[in-house]
């Protein structure tokens, strides 16, 4: 049980498969004003994602490490009373670890920002660099 979307309310979050390094969820969101647990659109993204985990600030983390084209990801929540769907996930920021065939070496790091509705896309060469090296360009404090 985390606070999955920010709310001040624990929610619900059970593994439905998963693997050495990746887990996807079933995710069940508590409405405070129906008293239960509900699966609304912003829940059906939720399930989604790998490795979802929940940031400060109403964000929400996803990732993959396998041995090629590693990324991580993150969605803020946003939404309007009355609107529909009421919540949904929008993005903030990506990395992509871009590997060679075979993910022993490295190709190049793409990072994505999101300002005011538009992408800011910067590529890195990381022929030279090692995996941390590499991982630590895809650091979130850095956006």
């Amino acid at each position: 049980m985390h606070d999955l979307d920010s709310d001040q309310h624990p929610d619900l979050a059970g593994i439905r498969e998963f693997g050495a390094k990746w887990a996807r969820y079933c995710v069940w969101l508590y409405d405070p004003k129906q008293h239960f647990f509900a699966k609304d659109f912003l829940a059906e993204q939720m399930e989604l994602m790998t490795n979802l985990e929940p940031l400060s600030g109403g964000q929400i983390l996803t990732s993959h490490m396998g041995p090629e084209n590693m990324w991580r990801a993150a969605y803020k929540i946003t939404g309007v009373v009355g609107s529909r769907p009421e919540r949904q996930l929008v993005p903030v920021y990506s990395c992509l670890v871009e590997t060679k065939p075979g993910g022993e070496k490295l190709a190049s790091v793409v990072t994505v920002r999101y300002e005011s509705g538009r992408a800011v896309v910067k590529r890195h060469q990381a022929g030279k660099m090692d995996i941390r090296a590499a991982l630590s360009r895809c650091n979130l404090s850095t956006r």
